[in-house]
């Protein structure tokens, strides 16, 4: 696809990239680094980030590298690390919006159910984000996809991710920032979704008597698990999204 063409596919999903951020999210993606950074260069090697890291499985740690090492120096830079946490974030919150069932997986018919207006458009978007065309997409898969996509035809990196700061700073956007609905039928959200959290929980209260009780948080461990393994580490955890207001939990839908 052209850089045209894909740019406006971004933005009827709903993406708004390094525009939808603020000051305080891209600090907080740079301690994320800083905590990674074990020598201190300001850089994040294959041995430092790959074979030595904690969090994760192996295999996405491999995949989150190769996708943040925007110019292939085998290095990746805060810049190059920030930028491509603003782009993955965005798009998980985006697509897994579409979970319309909660169970983990974007189905093809709940993509184009809520993708964006022109569902012959969202139905060739799903086919190119289905890589292995099994129909449904997880996070992995869709996220090789969209992050060409979110790179395709702009600056790199560090002239991103500066500029941007220079404009924050100018404009004293320091505070959370009001995410724009766009063609998903999302309201705004601020980061990570710590004050929503309480009703995204009540969402797994499938009895409706206002407790979560531990079979219940099952489906939330389900969906929040990105790599499978079972367990929620501090990145799975910190992606965990608040709901759109006026979504009924899952005891509410037949």
């Amino acid at each position: 696809m052209s850089d045209t063409k894909v740019a406006t596919i971004l933005k009827q999903l709903g993406a708004e990239m390094e525009q939808g951020v603020n000051l305080g999210q891209i600090e907080d993606y740079s301690r994320h680094f800083d905590f990674s950074d074990r020598d201190r260069d300001g850089r994040h090697s294959k041995k430092e980030y790959i074979q030595n890291s904690r969090h994760l499985t192996l295999q996405a740690r491999q995949g989150v590298f190769n996708a943040s090492d925007n110019d292939g120096d085998g290095f990746v830079t805060k810049t190059e690390y920030i930028l491509n946490r603003i782009i993955t974030d965005e798009a998980k919150r985006i697509v897994q919006a579409m979970d319309e069932d909660k169970d983990g997986f974007v189905q093809r018919s709940e993509f184009i159910k809520a993708a964006m207006m022109d569902k012959e458009l969202a139905a060739q978007v799903f086919v190119t984000l289905d890589t292995d065309g099994n129909g449904t997409l997880i996070i992995p898969e869709y996220l090789k996809v969209w992050g060409k996509w979110a790179r395709s035809g702009r600056f790199p990196a560090e002239k991103r991710i500066s500029e941007l700061q220079v404009e924050l700073r100018k404009s004293g956007t320091t505070g959370t920032p009001v995410r724009s609905q766009g063609f998903t039928g999302r309201p705004g959200v601020p980061p990570y979704g710590r004050p929503g959290l309480v009703v995204h929980l009540l969402q797994y209260d499938t009895n409706g008597d206002g407790r979560i009780e531990p079979r219940e948080l099952l489906g939330l461990i389900h969906r929040a698990d990105l790599n499978k393994d079972g367990v929620l580490d501090r990145e799975e955890m910190e992606a965990i999204d608040p709901p759109a207001q006026g979504r009924k939990r899952p005891s509410d839908r037949p």
